[in-house]
């Protein structure tokens, strides 16, 4: 990366690691069991560090919508969970590509998000798993001032959960 344009180096280098990690415990499915697991006292398999991106100038978290298909309609979700897939670099910038992790509780509940906390999306939610959206978007790093890595988990692909629709009949 070329060092006269204003891109915060060590955020595109911290999310470079990450990708490798990430692509490190796709080929040695044991290497992340044995590291993580026996730093969080068991032996489970990772296969993503969930990332939370912070915004320069606001210094707020960013949050994506993803709109998906469902078998009723179209739904959506807000999450400001991200698992990142690829980092693009080139002498003038660093853009990443990273897939919407939505956040479920056991019963496949989703957590609400008010604009104005990050905190009202985890605080009383009872969090169990990070499910994979397959809903991709790339954003350019340059736009970001810090980057939150959460515990590594084991994020699958599996149902989305659109948010409640406040107009529909009880």
């Amino acid at each position: 990366m070329n060092s006269d344009h204003n891109l915060t180096p060590c955020i595109c280098d911290t999310l470079k690691g990450i990708v490798k990690t990430q692509s490190s415990w796709e080929n040695d499915e044991h290497m992340a069991g044995k590291y993580f697991g026996s730093l969080l006292g068991g032996s489970m398999h990772f296969n993503t560090i969930p990332i939370m991106l912070m915004c320069k100038g606001s210094m707020e978290f960013f949050i994506s919508t993803g709109v998906f298909y469902s078998e009723e309609a179209i739904g959506c979700f807000k999450t400001p969970i991200f698992r990142v897939l690829k980092v693009i670099e080139n002498n003038v910038s660093c853009c990443i590509v990273v897939e919407l992790l939505q956040p479920q509780g056991e019963d496949r509940n989703t957590s609400s998000y008010d604009t104005h906390d990050i905190c009202s999306f985890f605080l009383e939610k009872k969090i169990k798993r990070f499910v994979r959206s397959g809903i991709c978007i790339t954003v350019d790093v340059e736009c970001f001032c810090g980057v939150e890595c959460l515990l590594p988990v084991n994020a699958q692909r599996g149902a989305l959960v659109p948010i409640p629709n406040p107009m529909a009949d009880p």
